[in-house]
């Protein structure tokens, strides 16, 4: 009678710990793959950039009508921001639903949604309030904020020259 053989997958390691002790899986879990602060992060800044697209539909007409481009790219420009705000969108549902559906293995999703729902929140927020905000700050931190957006300002960046980290040795 011939055996065969078959590769051992994650699922059967997890049963038979399963089966020789139950307690072990419930207190130790595999949490290398999540990074729910990186996705928080990544969430913020995708769909803030959405939203910033999304509500400027003024300023990328008058930008297409000032001859930058040509007249034949337009209807493609506003074809991949339209691809782009609705592969968005299907993403954001996606991640949505298996925050609220799955009960583990969740939480790179659910950092993605916060950073999504942070952005909306930044981009939807009046200038008053805002500027109530910036109010509350003390001085040296206001000095601090206008110090550091002068000099964002004053940079020239055609003299920006771009560095490897990687050491060149002549040889």
């Amino acid at each position: 009678m011939a055996r065969t053989f078959r590769k051992q997958t994650h699922d059967d390691y997890l049963a038979r710990v399963s089966r020789v002790n139950a307690s072990f899986l419930a207190t130790h879990r595999d949490r290398s793959h999540e990074h729910p602060i990186a996705f928080g992060l990544l969430g913020f800044l995708w769909f803030y950039l959405v939203l910033s697209i999304a509500t400027r539909k003024s300023d990328i007409l008058s930008s297409l009508q000032s001859g930058a481009l040509p007249e034949d790219m337009h209807n493609l420009v506003l074809s991949v921001i339209a691809v782009m705000l609705g592969t968005s969108l299907v993403v954001l549902i996606y991640h949505l639903a298996r925050f609220v559906i799955r009960q583990h293995d969740r939480r790179n999703s659910g950092g993605l949604v916060f950073g999504a729902i942070a952005a909306l929140g930044l981009t939807l927020t009046p200038p008053a309030v805002l500027e109530a905000g910036y109010g509350l700050l003390d001085d040296n931190t206001r000095t601090l904020v206008a110090t550091t957006q002068n000099k964002m300002r004053n940079i020239d960046w055609n003299e920006v020259v771009m560095v490897s980290s990687q050491m060149i040795t002549s040889e």
